[in-house]
């Protein structure tokens, strides 16, 4: 069967009120994504998960449209309300222009249940009126009826057998009526749609609507009040069963006492109060000593089908008011006498033992859960109930049931942001260090790089400006870079390609040197020795040629110097007279040792040869 009430994944921003809201924590928080989810065999269908969504996440199934396609068929249906429609519906200036409204989208009939009401009542002040010895919990609210079958089943005997208003004027008017009618209840009460869902097909009524849906069909057909006249319900109609929307009006509607001196009854209403009430009958009520009526909704003028933002009090008021005009002296009597004709309607009902075990940790879980938790000794055990749970234990437990995850818990959850804070707060100090490192990083970068650039431009200028020719050239003799008194050296055809190829880049040295220099480049290559100072025969004159190498079979490296150049020539001449007389003192030493003497004169000789030839040279 599907699920009365469904969480969208899609729509949840996982705020987990919800699971703060279940009085009966049927909504779990287990799966990795973190997502709630409702498990349908604890929940009782009290609707408090819906009211808490403030995200339009958790929504219950809805017949509106199906019944607004019953009604465009024209097949006969009849429209029973639950009397807390004139709180519902305040703001019309009159409750009958709702039953006008009713009739003008299709209903045929339009009844309330106040009348049955007063017949349970009449049946509740039998049951009630003279203590046999066994205390009952009236059995109105199907809300009620389910936390007994599923949480307190001890005391399921004690649910007074009577079945729901709803189901009383449904079979009353299915005893009475020609025809094949569909039901439609009307009512503030999600929980009404599971309890005819459970009756399946035994159930005398075929569609429950909250007060939100019926407002849903006046949209889609588009009616308001100034187009409706006045109508009124169907006859029977109740007296006293109009105060049922408040929490004792079925008391009163009984006329059972609630003097205190006689304490026959006590009523109680909301969720805490309910669950707190029933636990107390279920251990003392024989010391308590009187009969339970309870709703787990302030009365069904609170309940969560109900769209009014009215306050409550005002609410009680309106139903008061309406209640009293309706019981007057005409009417008291014609229902008393209608009761008298409707006592053979079956309003018995029973019960069902649809007990929620849970397994139960062993004390040394929950003190593991609880320590995990931040919950090191019973000062850490706050009980704040921000979890939705009455107690730091009752926590642990649902953890340890896999009802709930650790992080629900607040305290524990605040630690662990804190503790994420602080860990992010240091993460972000060591990053805006390395950050600022980083910065100081990049600005010696750039300032290398600037450096780096000045004087690669300033060794290229210099390249350029030798007047030795010099060639960088790769394994296959390919230039990878020259300077201008090596095209200089080449003569005019090297120029020309110069202007087209700067530098000569990739030119093949086999073409642009005599052919000795070939092998001696490829023996330094290879080798990785240097040769220096080699004379090359180019034709019509020499090359003196030295050839290094760079990088091992890789990379190497010639300067090359034409001596007949006349830049180069005094240079050359210089050097080579300077190569003499280097020699000739080598000579002269050795001689020396040998003569004794003549070795300085024959250095001041030469010594005057040079400087003559350089005077001479500079006139």
């Amino acid at each position: 069967m599907e699920p009365l009430i469904r969480i969208s994944d899609e729509k949840c921003k996982i705020c987990y009120a919800c699971v703060r809201a279940c009085p009966v924590k049927a909504i779990r928080v287990t799966g990795p994504d973190r997502l709630p989810e409702i498990d349908t065999q604890r929940c009782i269908s009290c609707g408090s998960c819906v009211r808490v969504c403030k995200f339009d996440a958790i929504q219950y199934l809805q017949y509106w449209d199906q019944v607004k396609e019953l009604l465009d068929n024209k097949q006969p249906a009849i429209a029973i309300l639950d009397p807390s429609y004139v709180a519902e519906f305040s703001e019309l200036p009159d409750y009958r222009k709702l039953i006008g409204m009713l009739r003008y989208i299709g209903f045929e009939k339009i009844y309330d249940t106040s009348f049955a009401v007063d017949l349970l009542a009449y049946h509740y002040r039998n049951l009630l009126g003279e203590f046999k010895g066994k205390h009952y919990i009236l059995s109105n609210c199907p809300v009620v009826v389910a936390y007994v079958e599923k949480f307190v089943p001890s005391v399921l005997n004690n649910l007074a057998p009577m079945v729901t208003p709803m189901t009383a004027m449904s079979k009353l008017l299915k005893q009475t009526l020609d025809g094949n009618y569909t039901f439609i209840y009307f009512t503030p009460c999600i929980a009404a749609k599971e309890e005819v869902r459970l009756q399946g097909e035994a159930s005398p009524v075929n569609f429950v609507l909250t007060f939100e849906e019926l407002r849903k069909l006046f949209a889609a057909y588009q009616v308001n009040d100034k187009m409706i006249e006045y109508a009124e319900t169907e006859s029977p109609t109740g007296a006293m069963g109009y105060l049922y929307p408040v929490s004792n009006g079925i008391v009163q509607a009984a006329q059972i006492s609630e003097a205190l001196l006689d304490n026959q009854i006590i009523t109680g209403h909301g969720e805490h109060m309910m669950i707190s009430y029933l636990k107390d009958f279920e251990h003392h009520s024989d010391a308590i000593d009187c009969h339970f009526n309870l709703f787990y909704c302030k009365g069904c003028i609170a309940g969560p089908g109900m769209t009014t933002q009215q306050n409550h009090l005002l609410r009680r008021t309106q139903i008061i008011q309406h209640a009293r005009q309706k019981c007057n002296a005409n009417t008291l009597p014609n229902v008393s006498d209608n009761i008298k004709n409707f006592l053979s309607i079956d309003i018995s009902r029973t019960f069902h033992d649809h007990y929620q075990s849970q397994y139960q940790p062993t004390e040394a879980q929950i003190n593991e859960i609880l320590l995990a938790t931040g919950k090191k000794d019973q000062e850490g055990e706050i009980d704040c109930k921000a979890c939705g749970y009455e107690s730091c234990r009752d926590f642990a437990v649902a953890v340890a049931q896999g009802i709930t995850t650790p992080d629900m818990c607040i305290t524990f959850s605040l630690q662990n942001q804190r503790n994420y804070t602080h860990a992010l707060k240091v993460t972000n100090e060591k990053l805006a260090r390395m950050q600022e490192a980083l910065i100081e990083s990049e600005k010696k970068m750039r300032m290398e790089q600037e450096m780096a650039r000045e004087a690669s431009e300033m060794l290229n200028a210099m390249f350029q400006k030798l007047r030795a020719g010099i060639v960088i050239f790769d394994n296959h003799l390919k230039i990878i870079r020259s300077n201008q008194s090596f095209v200089n050296i080449l003569g005019d055809e090297a120029a020309q390609i110069n202007e087209v190829v700067p530098g000569l880049v990739g030119a093949d040295l086999r073409t642009l040197l005599p052919k000795e220099f070939i092998p001696l480049a490829s023996y330094v290559l290879e080798h990785n020795e240097e040769i220096l100072n080699k004379d090359l025969s180019t034709g019509d004159g020499f090359l003196h040629v030295s050839i290094f190498p760079i990088k091992s079979r890789k990379i190497g490296g010639a300067i090359l110097r034409d001596p007949f150049q006349p830049d180069v020539r005094k240079e050359e001449i210089i050097s080579r007279l300077n190569e003499v007389i280097n020699r000739h003192l080598d000579t002269v030493q050795k001689i020396g040792y040998l003569l004794g003497e003549g070795a300085a004169e024959t250095e001041r000789m030469l010594n005057s040869i040079i400087q003559t030839f350089k005077s001479k040279d500079e006139k």
